[in-house]
């Protein structure tokens, strides 16, 4: 019986003379592979550098505040009275003075480009912003009214935010002590968590600010000399008040004719040098005789006439702890 046999199928690739079907997808594999990886390894070489070159934004702007910003807050009258040109301030669209206007914070919209070269300082014209911002606007005499609201929106930030916050007794002490006599102040103290409200330097403004509702100068002044600069600053506007009332408490207390009060214990007790203590005593109407005691009297002691004391005479408690530093090194973390 003769069998048929089956025919045999051949591959397409043994027809062609390749190699078998596995073979020659392995072979074009490592082929791929091979090729593949030096082209990969380029990619991730050269990507990083590129990547870092194309995102880090460059300022070219060289005002602290740019001009089309500038131009803007002009025509929306959005001016701050310190960036106003001189002699334009009661137009009724001041010009700005480009030399002073500081740019303002804005957070940019959604999808807006916030990297435009003209609208960012590099850091050399940032680092001039911020001395401006300390030397000549912080360090102005002029500007003490915002001193209390600045402290005030600070220590609502502590209350507010988490912490921890190391700088917070420092600050909490500068409130207290800009604020004597204020409840408000005092009651944010007293709600001070125990182990901040017992520190050392809010213990001693807290003894201050009690002296100072008590009407107790001596105590005060005592107390005043264990502050350093910057918390004898903070004070430093309560001791005229305070000298007013020593002087009153002790014409009082010495009123008489055959009472003699040394002057050089009456400036110990002012924090003051004999001479001042001097001027100080005529200005309120409190004799000092010849040889250098006080007289004190109750009929004698008069109010001063509206400018006839100057307070900048009176810097004792505080020039002796500032030394040769200056407001803007003081800010600047100098003492």
């Amino acid at each position: 019986m003769n069998s048929r046999r089956a025919p045999r199928y051949i591959s397409h690739s043994q027809r062609w003379g390749a190699s078998a079907g596995g073979e020659w997808r392995q072979r074009n594999l490592e082929q791929w592979r091979g090729q593949g990886k030096p082209q990969v390894r380029e990619v991730e070489e050269v990507r990083p550098g590129q990547q870092g070159k194309e995102n880090v934004p460059k300022g070219i702007c060289q005002s602290m505040c740019p001009a089309r910003e500038l131009q803007e807050r002009e025509s929306q009258n959005r001016l701050h009275r310190f960036e106003i040109l001189a002699g334009t301030a009661r137009d009724r669209r001041p010009r700005g003075d480009a030399l002073r206007a500081v740019k303002e914070y804005s957070r940019p919209a959604a999808g807006k480009d916030a990297t435009n070269p003209t609208e960012l300082r590099p850091p050399a014209v940032l680092l001039k912003t911020v001395c401006y911002l300390i030397d000549d606007i912080a360090a102005s005499p002029r500007l003490h009214p915002w001193t209390e609201e600045n402290l005030s929106w600070l220590l609502d930030c502590y209350a507010s935010e988490t912490g921890p916050h190391p700088n917070q007794e420092e600050f909490e002490t500068l409130g207290l002590l800009y604020n004597l006599g204020s409840t408000r102040a005092i009651q944010h103290v007293i709600e001070l968590p125990e182990r901040l409200r017992s520190t050392p330097a809010i213990t001693l403004a807290l003894s201050i600010n009690q002296a100072f509702l008590e009407r107790n100068p001596v105590r005060l002044l005592r107390f005043a000399k264990k502050l350093n600069f910057l918390q004898s600053c903070a004070l430093h506007r309560h001791l005229v008040t305070c000298r007013r009332d020593l002087l009153l408490i002790y014409s009082h207390g010495y009123s008489s004719r055959n009472c003699r009060f040394p002057l050089d214990r009456l400036s110990q007790l002012l924090a003051l040098d004999a001479s001042l203590t001097a001027q100080l005593c005529q200005v309120y109407g409190v004799e000092v005789n010849q040889d250098n005691h006080v007289v004190f009297s109750k009929a004698a002691f008069t109010e001063p006439e509206q400018g006839k004391l100057h307070c900048t005479l009176y810097h004792n408690i505080v020039a002796e702890k500032q030394k040769d530093l200056t407001i803007g090194n003081i800010i600047h973390g100098c003492a």
